[in-house]
């Protein structure tokens, strides 16, 4: 920022920090009001000060503009805390041509209000979802800015296109979750509300055979015999690419009893639920395989990773071939003599 900005913020804060009496200022919108004013009448009052401030409006980023090339965002806490939501990472209602911005963050204390500002990108520290993602902003000192761990200047994020401030934030947050968790949000757009959860139980046949199918390619493990791991990886994943929630996913996998399906050339042969379902939707799986959509096999590259397979283990090489050699790996044998491979060669005979 310009020495001139510097000295007319500084000057704001000391004006305000000075007031005895704030009480009247209940809310961040007469907050931010009061801050555009004190810094219109202290730039009027001294001709090397900036002299062009506007009020931005409601729904517009940052609040307060500065001669056209410097933003400010007001945040007020009436909670005595220095952090808030801030923007939303996808920065719909940005003010492009901006040079830098600015936060300028208002605590109440008692009838007084402390101030503190510094850069936005100094500030941004965390993500947090309402009904899209949006940054936190913190202003104590020592947090370690987002931008920072990302290693990116917020001037150069602010332009990226909108999957790609979505792709960059939800892969540093992956890089620091647990085995099956998942970062929830919608990709590349905001949403003015949450989106509608459904039952499994409530789809069409059709959809829950996707969803299976899906499942069976991603995570192997669930034909793995850890009863209470099996399916951690899966929840999640149908929780947040398609809203999709089950109470019991045992029930949808292997429920209890025994099914016969045909394995040449041994015959007919009692499998447990799991491999009928696996021998039942085996053509889907591979088709799923043999012609994988972009993003499709962006996921596998990913879910298969977490197992251990390396990116040059799936690309160039037979997606079939590789898939069969993980369940056979996590899979318990089905039947003395066979593999999980073989009932899904078998279900591509029928």
């Amino acid at each position: 920022m310009t020495n001139n900005l510097e000295i007319l913020l500084k000057k704001t804060v000391e004006v305000i920090e000075k007031e005895i009496d704030l009480s009247h200022i209940t809310s961040g919108e007469k907050f931010e009001t009061y801050v555009w004013e004190k810094m219109c009448e202290i730039a009027k009052g001294d001709s090397s000060l900036p002299q062009k401030v506007e009020q931005t409006g409601k729904l517009a980023f940052p609040d307060i503009v500065v001669e056209d090339t410097w933003g400010v965002e007001v945040k007020y806490s009436n909670s005595g805390k220095w952090d808030s939501l801030g923007n939303s990472i996808f920065e719909s209602t940005s003010i492009e041509g901006l040079k830098e911005i600015l936060v300028l963050f208002g605590r109440k204390n008692g009838n007084k209000i402390e101030v503190k500002f510094d850069l936005y990108e100094n500030c941004v520290t965390d993500v947090k979802v309402t009904h899209s993602p949006r940054f936190i902003i913190n202003m104590n000192d020592n947090n370690d800015s987002l931008f920072k761990e990302l290693n990116i200047k917020y001037n150069d994020f602010k332009n990226l296109d909108k999957s790609l401030k979505g792709k960059q934030i939800k892969d540093y947050f992956k890089s620091n979750l647990k085995p099956g968790d998942e970062v929830w949000w919608i990709d590349q757009e905001e949403t003015a509300t949450l989106p509608k959860l459904r039952t499994f139980n409530n789809l069409s046949r059709y959809e829950q055979n996707q969803l299976m199918i899906e499942a069976f390619i991603l995570f192997p493990e669930v034909l793995s015999n850890a009863k209470r791991t099996k399916y951690n990886r899966v929840a999640p994943y149908w929780l947040t690419k398609y809203q999709v929630y089950n109470s019991s996913l045992r029930d949808k996998f292997s429920a209890s009893g025994k099914e016969e399906i045909s394995i040449p050339p041994i015959g007919h042969i009692t499998v447990s639920q799991v491999y009928e379902n696996l021998h039942e939707l085996s053509k889907d799986i591979k088709d799923y395989l043999d012609n994988p959509q972009d993003q499709f096999l962006e996921t596998i590259k990913e879910k298969w990773g977490e197992l251990g397979i390396r990116i040059t283990q799936i690309e160039g090489n037979n997606l079939v071939d590789v898939w069969s050699k993980l369940i056979d790996n996590y899979g318990i044998p089905p039947y003395k003599n066979v593999l999980p491979s073989d009932v899904f060669k078998a279900g591509l005979l029928k």
